[in-house]
């Protein structure tokens, strides 16, 4: 299966205060956590991510996706264009916070081979990785690496997904809390 980035232009963001069917997505790696207090799913996909917390019964999916996927609107809490740097707050139903950071960097051509393959030698016991195949344009294909710091009623999630053609990285770091009641 052919897996390469869309440009990194059509990218946008979406938060959803409810679970998205897996069929929307090609994924590329999962990994799912189970904890006393929550459920987490995280899958690289071809534009980006799909990340899900759920505690009952309550679930946020945070998505990375081109603006020309399809999605639905229905219960879409926040979305936009990923673009330089941008900060992402919300209190659902005030029993999950959530917080996110995004930001989109050019950077110089050595630089970004550099960096791809540090990513690439980085495989930790808390992350999922994924190699994309070379549009073509290139012969360096793009990069996904996502790291997971989960504690009892939190979760952080540090991303980085590499745009070769471009010479462009994505970079979150979002976050999910339980607030107590």
């Amino acid at each position: 299966m052919l897996s390469v980035r869309p440009k990194v232009a059509e990218l946008a963001y979406h938060v959803y205060g409810r679970p998205l069917h897996p069929e929307l997505f090609e994924v590329h790696a999962h990994r799912k956590i189970e904890r006393d207090c929550y459920n987490l799913s995280v899958d690289i996909t071809t534009s980006g991510h799909v990340i899900r917390f759920s505690s009952d019964p309550l679930v946020l999916t945070e998505v990375t996706a081109s603006a020309q996927h399809p999605l639905p609107q229905r219960r879409c809490l926040v979305e936009g264009q990923l673009s330089k740097t941008h900060r992402e707050s919300l209190n659902y139903r005030e029993s999950i916070v959530y917080d996110a950071q995004f930001s989109v960097e050019s950077v110089p051509s050595a630089l970004f081979v550099q960096l791809q393959e540090e990513l690439q030698q980085f495989g930790a016991e808390n992350s999922i990785v994924h190699n994309f195949d070379s549009s073509g344009r290139i012969s360096m294909g793009g990069f996904s690496f996502i790291h997971l710091q989960c504690r009892a009623q939190s979760v952080q999630l540090k991303s980085v997904h590499t745009f070769p053609d471009d010479h462009i990285v994505v970079k979150s770091i979002s976050s999910f809390r339980i607030q107590e009641q």
